[in-house]
């Protein structure tokens, strides 16, 4: 699930979802300068047997679509294919790329490191962890390891002011911390521009009688607050 807000919402022109198996959600966003962005978030299942999965665990769920086709089929292995792939073809295709997901996996392992090499994208947190640390703080309540993480491209390490972690969850609504990154607007050029474009403003209905309300309605709050004067 994911959801914007705010004046950042009139830059969405799209959305996408991952189909059958429900691994990640995107949304498209055009910036100030028309630079295209994907914003991704992303659930990789945890280790475990998939014959011991409950009915309706992603893991089992995601298993019993895969296993349809491969008797082999491994969800962790194929999510980390299938997604770098996802985000290999967006860079070639020029889009900025922001990722927030739960990996349940951690951030120096091969498959993680290869995903960021492979796809030019950076670790967001990285930049505000302790240099003269070998250790990264466990994202998950019950773990000892960082599973959770944000990823961009240059453009979004470039907009970063800053990054963390809360630590604390009031009434343990949640069993993971909640990553944030601060993002510099103006950098971003997202919101210190026209914040919606012409083409996005034309009136396409075709009846002539919406047209109309339309039409006396603007008339009717332009005289109200008086912008014609």
């Amino acid at each position: 699930m994911q959801f914007t807000t705010g004046l950042t919402c009139s830059r969405i022109r799209g959305s996408d979802k991952d189909s059958p198996y429900g691994r990640w959600v995107s949304q498209l966003l055009i910036l100030g300068d028309g630079t295209r962005c994907k914003i991704y978030t992303c659930y990789r299942v945890c280790k475990a047997s998939t014959i011991k999965a409950g009915a309706l665990t992603a893991l089992k769920q995601q298993w019993n679509l895969g296993v349809i086709k491969d008797m082999h089929f491994d969800p962790r292995k194929q999510f980390m294919i299938d997604f770098t792939a996802e985000i290999k073809k967006q860079r070639a295709a020029g889009f900025e790329v922001l990722i927030m997901g739960d990996f349940n996996t951690e951030i120096f392992h091969s498959d993680i490191t290869k995903l960021l090499d492979e796809c030019e994208l950076v670790d967001l947190h990285e930049p505000h962890m302790d240099p003269h640390s070998t250790s990264t703080p466990n994202t998950h309540l019950r773990g000892s390891h960082k599973i959770d993480h944000i990823f961009g491209s240059d453009l979004f390490l470039h907009a970063l002011h800053q990054g963390g972690m809360i630590l604390s969850i009031a009434n343990n609504i949640a069993d993971h911390r909640i990553l944030v990154v601060d993002l510099c607007q103006h950098k971003l050029q997202a919101l210190n521009t026209d914040l919606t474009s012409l083409s996005h403003r034309l009136l396409n209905s075709k009846s002539p009688w919406k047209v109309k309300i339309y039409n006396d309605t603007v008339d009717k709050k332009m005289e109200e607050h008086k912008l014609l004067r």
